[in-house]
């Protein structure tokens, strides 16, 4: 069931982030908003943000991760709407903002 419902969010260009923002996170958000990017270039990626982040004092030591994500956001012809769903601290709020407007 997960793994048909993730694929269906894929097919749609959604996209949920909710994790902390770490190495792994990152690999997968990257490599998944550049796949997307490739597939369908006309249609918005819209990216939903739910989490506290990390600690403050960890933010820091993921600063390389989120430019990343902002560098790959700003980087990709389709555009990409971001939503925040309940909470965004730290580097989700950051995140948030990466979006374009719409």
């Amino acid at each position: 069931m997960s793994s048909n419902f993730t694929t269906y969010l894929l097919e749609k260009n959604i996209l949920y982030l909710s994790n902390e923002i770490n190495f792994n996170s990152t690999k997968s958000f990257i490599s998944t908003v550049l796949y997307l990017n490739k597939q369908n270039n006309k249609e918005m990626i819209n990216l939903y943000i739910n989490g506290k982040g990390n600690s403050y004092y960890d933010l820091f030591t993921r600063y390389d991760q989120i430019i990343s994500i902002h560098d790959i956001a700003n980087s990709m012809q389709t555009k990409l709407s971001t939503l925040v769903l309940g909470i965004a601290f730290n580097e989700m709020c950051l995140i948030s903002s990466y979006g374009s407007k719409v």
